[in-house]
C-alpha cells in the first residue's frame, strides 16, 4: 500500500509539474499522436477535466485511508490482518 501511495503521489507531482496535464502528454508529442488519450474517448473540455479530477479522487482515496488507519491501533489492525490471512 505505501508502494501504491508513493507511486500515485509521485505521479502528483508530476501533473503539478506539468501544469494538470498527464505526465505522458510530452511522449504522445514526441511520437506525433495528434490526439491525447482522453480525448480519444471524452469530449477536449472533459478530457482536460479528467487528469486533475481522478487525481481528486485518488487524494481523497489516501486521505480516507489515513484516517482510518489512524482510528485503527497497530495490534488491532494486525490482529484484523492475521485473521484476513487465515482465511
Amino acid at each position: 500500500m505505501r508502494l501504491a501511495i508513493a507511486v500515485l503521489a509521485g505521479e502528483g507531482v508530476l501533473v503539478v509539474k506539468n501544469g494538470g496535464d498527464c505526465p505522458l502528454g510530452p511522449l504522445g508529442d514526441r511520437i506525433g499522436d495528434q490526439v491525447p488519450l482522453f480525448e480519444l474517448v471524452l469530449s477536449p473540455r472533459a478530457a482536460r477535466l479528467a487528469v486533475p479530477a481522478l487525481g481528486g479522487v485518488a487524494a481523497l482515496g489516501v486521505g480516507i485511508l489515513a484516517a482510518r488507519s489512524s482510528r485503527v491501533p497497530a495490534t488491532a489492525a494486525s490482529a484484523g490482518l492475521q485473521a484476513t490471512r487465515n482465511v
